[in-house]
């Protein structure tokens, strides 16, 4: 995205799962990327943020094993 043009502090990354968000928390921090992160589900976001976004990539797709 942000070699789109897309500045790191508009994304937002939403995960509900206490173990995954755990993971991408601190693989943005060893990273140095700075994004920001909810942990919750996205209606849960939507109800807690009243901001208007241009963009919204929904994945909802769980991994394979």
């Amino acid at each position: 995205m942000s070699d789109n043009g897309i500045r790191l502090e508009n994304i937002w990354a939403i995960e509900s799962d206490k173990a995954t968000y755990n993971t991408a928390l601190n693989s943005l921090k060893e990273s140095g990327i700075y994004i920001k992160i909810h942990r919750g589900s996205l209606a849960e976001f939507f109800e807690l943020t009243n901001h208007e976004f241009d963009i919204i990539y929904f994945d909802a797709c769980s991994p394979l094993i």
